[in-house]
């Protein structure tokens, strides 16, 4: 009988240090860090919210549309450059309002699906299908 109390208290002890690790793995499982998104999820969420915004405007500005077309600030400010000064073959399309440099956001899209291609040393554009 005493075998019997022994083995019972030993199982007993056993189940009770099971239930307990169990309860840790799951609290592990469970906590914030585990639950919290990672950098690239906020961060492509972030993209996501402002490209909503943007494609809400019907104009937008050099780093609104450096984000929808996914170049630099400077990229854009360089084909500006040009087409102010009359050196690119296809300008990009903007205006200047007093100083302030925005696009037309449809007729900058409908510029990026201009084919530019280089044909015997000229450029030529067609639309893209």
């Amino acid at each position: 009988m005493a075998m019997n109390t022994q083995l019972s208290d030993l199982l007993n002890a056993f189940n009770e240090h099971i239930r307990e690790v169990a309860t840790e793995v799951l609290a592990a499982q469970l906590t914030p860090q585990h639950i919290t998104p990672d950098v690239s999820t906020l961060e492509a969420d972030d993209i996501r919210a402002r490209l909503y915004v943007i494609k809400a405007k019907e104009f937008v500005s050099i780093p609104e549309a450096a984000l929808l077309l996914n170049c630099s600030n400077s990229h854009l400010r360089n084909l500006i450059t040009k087409a102010r000064e009359g050196e690119a073959e296809h300008p990009i399309p903007h205006r200047d309002l007093d100083g302030v440099t925005v696009f037309n956001r449809e007729q900058l899209l409908a510029w990026v699906e201009l084919d530019k291609r280089v044909k015997a040393g000229k450029l030529t554009a067609v639309r893209r299908r």
